[in-house]
């Protein structure tokens, strides 16, 4: 099998260099991650949506 985690990017093979755990992730990725999610949450919040647990 082919080590797929931190190789470099590649289009044509769906390949992306974040595409691993959460928990290889750098601390600069998981915050991207992290406040792409806070964003989501605010756009359906003004939205009249709520995410509930």
């Amino acid at each position: 099998m082919v080590n797929q985690f931190f190789t470099p990017r590649d289009d044509a093979r769906r390949i992306h260099p974040d595409l691993v755990p959460y928990d290889l992730l750098s601390e600069q990725s998981r915050e991207y991650d992290r406040m792409a999610a806070r964003t989501v949450l605010a756009i359906l919040e003004r939205a009249g949506f709520a995410v509930v647990r």
